[in-house]
């Protein structure tokens, strides 16, 4: 055969190449519609749980939705149509919560919201009823603990929603609302900004916010307002040309939402993501110039991190006064396999099995729009194309281990505390969203009739629907099931407890299956919230309280970021020092073999036996006379962040005993005047005289000199 045949056979073969390729294009939205239709069906197949929602009246606002935000989109680009279709996108797709009137903290996605999100979402509620603040000092788990760093004490959204709503179901769920709503909206304003049509951008902010990432993390105290703003911060990004006032209030606001109601991991990523963005957008390769001004941003970055900053502060002293965490921590890094979820769902195996124990920091399945990235045609916006790239690469090579990173973990103070480096995942999620919406929008410009434009809105919003159903749904069994049955059965024991008062004393629960399950600290404020229990977990746990558990309990606490401070049966525990956490009362599982002097019985629940410690030491208390301890004539605690005490005149100490975790922004008032609240073996006392005395404890952890002093010490002495 001659090689001029060659050609023209090369040249055939690449003509139906191209042919076929072409109808493949033309047809995207097909494929598209058949992939989130397979998803449904598969799941409906496959998981009988998920099909039970499905009643007519749920597929009709379904429909209704998707054609009304049809009509808007298409006939509306006004910022009031971009807030309504972002309201009623949200809603509908997250509607299983209302339709089941269940809180979206009772999605238990991670055990780390049924081990600590949950209850200590339970604790703010009742602490915003009885006191109208979020207060920063929670007395009713370990010995005291500090709810700075993740927990939302100092932002005012969350105060707000919680003082308002009548129950803790209305409050998370307004609040999650709240922030998804809004996240949505500034969103599709980021993406106006950077000149995507309606359409794309109402389709790339509904990605975003329907991603299994953000779907299996908003349960958390501090996710909505990450979420919230990182949007906001992108959206002051790509404004910073316009107005150095307008981009200084938008950064403001980004990093005090984050600083004060999510979490500083995610406010420290926060600031990597701000600084990568600015300085690659410098290349004129990437032509972001005109939208990303260095100045304004800089500038603007300074005024928000001082009020960051603020926030931050408090934060300082727990990392200052941490036990065991720097010493046995393991962080989690992501690997390069793991880029493979960004097109697995991961909710059935290959045999169609459900994957029971998924970890939330792997779900990095955005939508079956994922198909829109393989498409190969140079798009209109190819400069944002490249910059996404460059971003999403320099984000897996800092989550990824490495000699460099472990060089700069090192070096930089306070890096070696970050837990898990996964959690860089929305940040990828985000650039792949950009990435998708840059082939979507050349695609629907050769593509234009409406019929394309409803099917892509269709099979996005369907593939949504799908997953949130999967993941918010108490009869899917996942572990997220498992957990909620646990957690109905701890609010049984709780009733079995009604009597039980525990005012001066601490409750303690040993023999657990596992340092996780199934009565184990916060997950016991389920059974009563205003219970002293002495087990904790927490991520900075304080060094004083480790010695005094440790002393109890010989239960390894774990090696990740949170820790488990407990007793799991087969470990050893010494009866003799219960009174070093102040435990008066001991609660243990009928198949438990108890065997100590100094306990016994007091009440017999339906699967566990209730013992009481003969020998405690109250938690307040003026020492030992005659033999016993003696408590003072009056204890009131007025919130949690105030105490007012009075002695009576057969007082004979010299000193009064507070048993909780010595922290330096614990203040005394003895008869009106400072006295020095004093380290007394890691729980403190004050100097009194004997006869009357009236003391009052204050908590205050903003004063900025003693803030400052803080972290002078965390940069040089740590």
């Amino acid at each position: 055969m001659s090689q001029s045949k060659f050609k023209n056979l090369d040249f055939e073969i690449w003509s139906i190449l191209k042919s076929f390729y072409a109808k493949v294009v033309k047809n995207y939205y097909f494929i598209l519609l058949f992939l989130s239709l397979f998803l449904f069906l598969r799941y409906f197949n496959y998981i009988k749980e998920f099909r039970n929602i499905f009643t007519v009246t749920n597929i009709l606002l379904f429909l209704v939705i998707i054609f009304i935000g049809d009509w808007l989109i298409k006939n509306s680009q006004s910022k009031l149509s971009y807030f309504i279709i972002s309201t009623l996108f949200s809603i509908t797709a997250y509607s299983n919560l209302l339709v089941n009137r269940l809180s979206i903290s009772e999605m238990f996605t991670d055990i780390d919201i049924f081990q600590y999100q949950y209850p200590l979402t339970i604790f703010q509620f009742n602490q915003i009823k009885a006191f109208g603040d979020l207060l920063p000092w929670n007395p009713y788990v370990g010995a005291g603990l500090v709810m700075e760093g993740q927990t939302a004490t100092n932002y005012i959204v969350r105060e707000t929603i919680f003082s308002i709503s009548p129950s803790i179901t209305l409050a998370t769920n307004l609040y999650f609302y709240f922030h998804i709503i809004f996240t949505m909206y500034v969103l599709i304003l980021f993406f106006k900004k950077l000149n995507f049509t309606n359409f794309v951008s109402v389709i790339g902010s509904f990605l975003f916010i329907t991603s299994n990432q953000v779907i299996t993390w908003s349960p958390f105290i501090h996710y909505p307002a990450f979420l919230l703003s990182f949007a906001i911060l992108n959206l002051a990004l790509v404004s910073s040309k316009s107005s150095m006032v307008r981009t200084s209030i938008l950064m403001t606001t980004s990093l005090y939402i984050c600083s004060s109601g999510g979490h500083l991991q995610n406010l420290f990523y926060l600031y990597i993501y701000l600084f990568v963005f600015i300085f690659i957008s410098r290349f004129k390769i990437f032509s972001l110039k005109e939208v990303v001004d260095l100045k304004n941003n800089l500038v603007s970055i300074i005024v928000g991190s001082f009020i960051a900053l603020y926030f931050v502060l408090p934060f300082i002293d727990s990392v200052n006064n941490v036990g065991d965490r720097s010493d046995f921590i393991i962080p989690t890094y992501l690997k390069l396999e793991h880029l493979q979820n960004f097109f697995n769902g991961r909710v059935l195996d290959p045999q169609n099995n459900l994957i029971w124990d998924y970890d939330i920091n792997l779900q990095l399945f955005i939508s079956t729009a994922i198909i829109f990235s393989f498409l190969i045609f140079k798009s209109e916006k190819f400069y944002l194309e490249k910059f996404v790239s460059v971003l999403f690469v320099i984000f897996c090579l800092i989550s990824f281990e490495s000699p460099l990173q472990n060089l700069f973990i090192q070096r930089v103070p306070g890096l070696s505390l970050v837990s898990n480096w996964q959690r860089v995942g929305p940040f990828l999620i985000f650039c792949l969203v950009i990435y998708i919406c840059c082939k979507m929008e050349e695609y629907l410009k050769n593509n234009n009739k409406k019929i394309v434009f409803t099917i892509v809105l269709l099979s996005v919003f369907l593939s949504s629907f799908t997953r949130i159903n999967i993941f918010y749904n108490i009869e899917v069994p996942f572990r997220s099931s498992d957990l909620y049955s646990r957690y109905v059965e701890l609010k049984k024991i709780g009733n079995e407890l009604s009597d039980l008062q525990t005012d001066n004393s601490r409750i303690l629960s040993i023999c657990n299956e596992t340092k996780n399950l199934p009565m184990v600290e916060l997950s016991t404020l389920f059974i009563n919230s205003e219970f002293y229990w002495a087990g904790l977990y927490e991520s900075f746990p304080n060094k004083y309280y480790i010695e005094k558990i440790s002393s109890i309990s010989s239960t390894f606490p774990g090696d990740s970021g949170g820790r488990y401070y407990t007793h799991v049966k087969g470990d050893s525990i010494d009866f003799n020092n219960l009174s070093n956490l102040n435990v008066e009362y001991v609660i243990v599982p009928k198949d438990c073999d108890i065997k100590s002097n100094q306990l016994f019985l007091v009440q017999e629940l339906d699967e566990y036996f209730l013992y009481q410690n003969s020998k405690n030491e109250p938690i307040i208390n003026l020492g030992i006379t005659n033999g016993k301890y003696t408590v003072p004539f009056v204890v009131d605690r007025i919130s949690h962040i105030e105490i007012y005490i009075e002695t009576s005149q057969k007082n004979t100490s010299e000193y009064l005993y507070f048993n909780e975790i010595y922290n330096h922004s614990w203040s005394a008032q003895v008869n009106g005047q400072e006295s020095a609240v004093v380290n007394n073996d890691g729980f403190m006392k004050v100097k009194i005289k004997k006869g009357e005395n009236e003391i009052i404890f204050k908590f205050n952890n903003k004063v900025l000199s003693r803030n400052l002093e803080s972290l002078g010490k965390f940069l040089f002495q740590n």
